[in-house]
């Protein structure tokens, strides 16, 4: 044991020492278990803790993990799975209950970071490519800093939220040494299987290391013919079996890929266009390698600069490549053509796109800019073994370039990315690692590795300060989780049974996923467009600007929540957490069932079943979602549509209405012409900034529009009777200008809700189907009815996915309202039964069959014939 322990200490170190430093980060910004922040941030906390929390709860239950009725109205969740969670190191969070699922991912973060700097470490030892015989001591020591580098570069530390992307990432550095195998030596293996885990374990980060690997191939195709001047045989042998191979391994990946891009089609994404726009002026572009220079800049997850700081060795290491005469001058070529093509592809918008699949992506932006990590990292290792084997003067002159480069930066840019104080750090680190260099590392490695600490701590501490800042409470979180759990599991439906909860507050963006119950709020990057689309054009939630979620928003009218299933609303003690809808609950709720520390749920004794009769009238779509759109009159639509006739369930209402410039108020007076529920709804296009609501004096919102998921759809005005007059007064609150000028053109939508059509339509469509059964993917059901040019319509959304039987007999589904499962079924007693097969599953099944096939004749074929 002991001298299996010696003989991988580097690697050991490698491990541990990414780890020491995160943690360190950690207690510096007072990260949990240093403070009451987590490090989980963004979309963590918006979407994975949730998914995860469902995986974990539902494991075991393969019908739940196939088809989801959590996510949104419901939904694949082996897209999701495929793209959150089909990493096998999240089998792991099976170890920790739901509630420590949190901390969970911040031990992921510290997990993956070992293991990158680890896999990193490895790769630049064994690599045949970048070593050349140099057997210095001190470049362990070099090995060791630049794999912790790679592994906390400044890309991981502002995005190690997104952490299904690193569980892939940490597996590049052995990908490119099986790849250097296969391309060397002629040995596939491990290269078809570990890029077929990487398609399998993250297809969207699986895809960047594709484009990156036509790279490699290019550059060593260069690096063959024009410096080892190679035969032509020789390379078109490894191209085979560089195609046979990543084709193999591409057929592995096509049983999560295959499935997730049949789902993809259904989101809305930017369309790829061939511009020659760029993502910031090119000057901007070398600021990413620079110590602190994007941290201090304050520029977070939405910069648009690349994030390629490792280390200032690795930097320095860079140049010295370029400088130092004793490397090839055709290598320096091959390399420098190479890295420039790489970052003028992460600099123009068309082939930026190319890298994100021929998309923009939303957020996150530079998400490919580990590769150009990687590459520095490698460049700067190879340069080391030529400059310890005899160090030169040029260490100096690197130094005094780079001092040269950072000065016309922040003249090129006002100061606004690269600060004094940045500069002046970046040439102390410089002068201190020019002096080490110059005299070969003569002092302890412990002192080299302690200065690379401090390099990498003082780079990052910004950035990670920014995402603690904004992260997940723990304390809080627990407490809530535990409170609102309680609730839930008071009123959450038994097994087969279906109905829906709504909420005027939540934990985070996915509270249905999370507590296991079918909810309509939901914020997944699988989500497909037109069930968004359909929530916002009937008034749960307005989308405003790149948008694409929906939120159950404290619901949108009395009829569309029961049409939908919301039998209970709860309404949360807001304390700690996301207010989505009003602080008193609409006044449509009145049946109280459970109260329990000031959080009170509501039942309502009129929700629709999941399934329910309508006309054969019903498939047409509302119309394309547009936030002028008034929701009223696409709900009398919807109505008119099941019923298969005009019904008339709203009568919208005269409005006149009172500005007062001097307050920025505005009062809105309605004479009710029917008895019934009155809903409000402001039609605003442009930034709404913070409105107060009121009606008769009370006030029904104080902070409308305060946060991007707060309440901006219909609003429950209350009920009122034949002739009563309602007063409606908005307080805007510090318009912007073009803002208050909207709202002085603006005249909202007022409509009274027809207790008595609701009542009918409801007693005509519902009561003639029962015995429905909900398990997942399985859902039954029986019919007992008389019925004429009538369907059965269930409130989850149209899937190609879902194959149907009535009595044994497939029966071909309809788009029924332009977004729910519509299934002919004639008059009479039928039993009808629905499963959900994950489409182009059996397809992606097959590759992966293939795949491994393939990758094992071509390996016994090899062997063989080499034997």
């Amino acid at each position: 044991m002991n001298q299996w322990v010696k003989k991988h200490t580097s690697q050991i170190v490698a491990f541990i020492l990414p780890v020491l430093i995160m943690l360190t980060l950690f207690a510096v910004c007072h990260a949990y278990p240093f403070g009451r922040r987590l490090y989980d941030n963004g979309d963590m906390v918006n979407q994975y803790i949730a998914i995860m929390a469902y995986f974990r709860q539902n494991w075991g239950n393969w019908h739940a993990l196939l088809y989801s009725h959590s996510l949104g109205l419901g939904g694949n969740f082996f897209t999701v799975w495929a793209y959150y969670l089909a990493s096998p190191l999240n089998l792991l969070a099976l170890l920790f209950p739901v509630r420590l699922i949190p901390i969970f991912y911040e031990l992921n973060i510290l997990l993956v970071a070992g293991l990158t700097g680890l896999f990193t470490n490895v790769y630049l030892k064994r690599s045949k490519l970048l070593n050349r015989g140099n057997a210095s001591s001190k470049l362990v020591t070099v090995r060791l800093i630049l794999s912790t580098g790679f592994a906390v570069s400044t890309y991981f530390v502002t995005y190690a939220a997104c952490i299904m992307w690193f569980d892939v990432i940490m597996l590049l550095p052995l990908l490119m040494l099986a790849l250097e195998r296969l391309l060397e030596d002629g040995k596939p293996g491990w290269f078809g299987i570990l890029y077929g885990v990487c398609l399998l374990a993250n297809y969207y980060t699986g895809y960047i290391i594709s484009v990156f690997l036509v790279f490699v191939v290019i550059s060593w195709l260069a690096y063959q013919l024009w410096i080892k001047r190679a035969v032509i045989k020789y390379i078109i042998k490894r191209l085979v079996i560089l195609l046979i191979t990543g084709g193999a391994g591409l057929l592995i990946g096509c049983f999560t890929l295959l499935p997730s891009m049949h789902a993809q089609k259904l989101v809305s994404a930017a369309p790829f266009t061939v511009t020659n726009e760029t993502l910031s002026p090119l000057v901007q572009l070398p600021l990413g390698l620079f110590n602190g220079a994007i941290g201090a800049a304050q520029t977070g997850i939405y910069n648009k600069i690349p994030m390629l700081f490792t280390t200032t060795l690795t930097v320095i290491l860079v140049v010295m490549f370029f400088l130092m005469r004793r490397i090839n001058w055709r290598e320096k070529v091959i390399c420098g053509i190479g890295l420039l093509i790489l970052a003028l592809s992460v600099h123009f918008q068309t082939t930026y796109m190319m890298w994100h699949a021929f998309t923009m992506p939303n957020g996150y932006n530079h998400r490919e800019s580990f590769v150009l990590v990687f590459v520095l990292t490698a460049l700067a290792y190879y340069a080391a073994q030529y400059y310890l084997a005899k160090p030169t003067q040029v260490v100096y002159w690197s130094v005094a370039l780079l001092i040269g480069v950072m000065g016309i930066l922040r003249l090129a840019t006002h100061g606004a990315f690269i600060q004094l104080h940045i500069i002046c750090v970046n040439i102390i680190l410089m002068v201190i690692w020019a002096v080490f260099l110059k005299y070969s590392f003569r002092w302890s490695s412990a002192a080299l590795v302690v200065l690379a600490c401090v390099d990498l701590l003082s780079a990052n501490h910004v950035v990670a300060s920014q995402t603690v800042a904004g992260g997940l409470n723990w304390p809080s979180y627990s407490m809530q989780e535990q409170k609102m759990g309680r609730v839930i599991n008071a009123i959450r439906p038994s097994k087969g049974s279906f109905y829906r909860i709504g909420t005027n507050a939540r934990i985070n963006n996915n509270d249905p996923l999370q507590f296991n119950y079918y909810g309509l709020s939901d914020y997944t990057s699988q989500q497909p467009t037109f069930e968004t689309d359909f929530l916002s054009s009937v008034g749960y939630y307005q989308k405003y600007s790149w948008t694409r979620w929906s939120n159950f928003n404290n619901g949108a009218t009395r009829a569309m929540n029961d049409l939908l299933g919301v039998k209970y609303y709860v309404h949360y003690d807001v304390k700690n957490l996301r207010l989505t809808g009003a602080k008193r609950q609409p006044a449509y709720y009145r049946d109280e069932v459970h109260h329990n520390n000031g959080n009170w749920v509501y039942r309502s004794n009129t929700a629709f079943p999941l399934a329910f009769k309508v006309s054969d009238k019903a498939g047409n779509v509302p119309g394309p979602y547009n936030i002028d759109n008034n929701p009223f009159f696409v709900q009398n639509n919807i109505w008119n549509e099941i019923a298969g006739r005009e019904v008339g369930m709203y009568s919208g209402q005269r409005v006149d209405r009172e500005i007062n410039t001097d307050n920025h108020t505005i009062t809105y007076h309605v004479v009710v012409n029917r008895a019934g529920q009155a809903y409000l709804y402001i039609p605003v296009q442009n930034n709404p900034g913070v409105v107060r609501v009121s009606c008769n004096g009370r006030t029904l919102k104080s902070n409308l529009y305060s946060a991007q998921d707060a309440e901006n759809g219909i609003i429950s005005l209350g009920y009122f009777k034949l002739g009563d007059t309602v007063d409606v007064k908005l307080s805007i609150k510090h318009p912007q200008k073009s803002t208050w000028t909207e709202y002085c053109r603006m005249i909202p939508d007022v409509a009274i809700e027809n207790e008595t059509v609701f009542q009918q339509l409801r007693k005509q469509c519902t009561g003639q189907i029962d015995s429905i059964r909900v398990d997942g993917s399985r859902i039954s059901f029986k019919t007992a009815g008389k019925w004429k040019n009538s369907m059965v319509m269930l409130t989850i959304p149209f899937d190609s996915g879902w194959h149907i039987k009535v009595d044994g007999h497939a029966v071909k589904p309809q788009k029924l309202l332009g977004t729910f499962m519509g299934i002919p079924v004639s008059s009479g007693r039928h039993n009808v039964q629905l499963i959900y097969r994950v489409p182009k599953a059996y397809s992606g099944v097959l590759g992966l069959i293939s795949g491994i096939i393939i990758l094992g004749i071509e390996c016994g074929f090899l062997k063989k014939r080499k034997g």
